[in-house]
C-alpha cells in the first residue's frame, strides 16, 4: 500500500504538467490530430517522456517521486512494450482523462492508432521512440 501511494503522489502526466501540452487542436504545443514523434526514457533515476512534431517539442517527468522511480526500476529488465486504444461501450475513461474535461465512453469503431517508425534501443538504460498519428 505504501508503494501505491507513493506511486499516485508522485505520478505526473502531460496535463499536469500543461494543459496546452498536447491535445486535439492546433493551440497545443503538439496537436494530437497529427503525426507526432514520441520518445521515453527510464532507469532508477529518471523516466521522462518526450514529443516532436514539426518543430516543437514538449517534455515531461511522469514521476516525481525518488523511491518510486528506485522501486520500479527493478523490473525494467523483463519489459516489453505494449500499446492499445482504451475505452469502448460500457467503459468510462474518465480516471484516465477526466483532469481534462474528457471522459464518458469511447466510441472504438470509429477510433484508429497508428504506430510507425517503431524503434527500441537498450543502452545502459531503455529508451523507447515512436512514431504515433491518430485520427
Amino acid at each position: 500500500k505504501q508503494w501505491y501511494q507513493r506511486r499516485v503522489q508522485g505520478r505526473v502526466n502531460a496535463y499536469d504538467v500543461d494543459s496546452n501540452m498536447m491535445c486535439p487542436e492546433e493551440r497545443c504545443t503538439i496537436n494530437t490530430q497529427k503525426p507526432f514523434v514520441v520518445s521515453h526514457f527510464q532507469n532508477g533515476e529518471q523516466a521522462n517522456t518526450r514529443m516532436e512534431q514539426e518543430g516543437r517539442d514538449a517534455s515531461f517527468g511522469v514521476c516525481t517521486d525518488g523511491d518510486t522511480l528506485s522501486n520500479m526500476s527493478s523490473s525494467y529488465g523483463g519489459m516489453v512494450f505494449s500499446a492499445s486504444l482504451w475505452g469502448g461501450g460500457g467503459i468510462d475513461s474518465g480516471w484516465l482523462d477526466g483532469m481534462t474535461g474528457c471522459g464518458g465512453q469511447c466510441n472504438l469503431n470509429a477510433a484508429s492508432v497508428t504506430f510507425t517508425d517503431f524503434q527500441l534501443f537498450e543502452r545502459e538504460t531503455f529508451l523507447v521512440q515512436q512514431k504515433m498519428k491518430y485520427y
